[in-house]
């Protein structure tokens, strides 16, 4: 490139950022514009975040370690409990009058199962009538309950999983 052509080229550049700042619509673009669509856009998608789906937690073991976990299933905002029960029979016919939205099923083998170092099995199920509840029934399992085991029993090397249905 010739030395005409780079003050040609660093002429043209100069003169297309002087004409930037001094049109106001430009301005506005390059930075109110993405200050704008930062605050407000999370704005319109705020409704379809899910809140207090009802659900049931169906508690067949009865013991410190359940009482915990439905402890953690009350104070989480994504889910609502509407019954503890030991009947999951009772649980099914809930969710299809419509009463609740899925189920948290805690099997009469949860304590034992982790006090023995084998992997606890909590069943986890969700109608899918409606996706968005069923995805808030469905993240209550990242809530933190994997960390509930460990701390009751005592057993650190205690395995929780969580088989999910629909």
């Amino acid at each position: 490139m010739t030395l005409h052509h780079s003050r040609t080229l660093r002429t043209g550049f100069v003169a297309t950022l002087r004409d930037v700042v001094r049109d106001k619509g430009v301005l506005m673009l390059l930075f109110a514009a993405p200050l704008f669509y930062a605050f407000f856009y999370p704005w319109f998608f705020g409704p379809e975040v899910v809140t207090r789906v009802p659900v049931a937690v169906i508690d067949q073991d009865h013991s410190a370690l359940s009482r915990t976990i439905q402890r953690l299933a009350l104070a989480n905002p994504r889910i609502e409990v509407k019954a503890v029960a030991s009947d999951e029979r009772a649980a099914q016919a809930a969710m299809s009058r419509g009463e609740i939205e899925g189920y948290l099923l805690l099997p009469d083998t949860l304590k034992a199962n982790v006090a023995r170092g084998m992997p606890a099995l909590v069943t986890i199920v969700s109608s899918l009538k409606n996706l968005w509840k069923s995805r808030g029934i469905l993240r209550y399992r990242c809530s933190g309950m994997h960390m509930v085991i460990p701390c009751i029993c005592g057993n650190a090397s205690a395995r929780f999983s969580v088989v999910i249905k629909r």
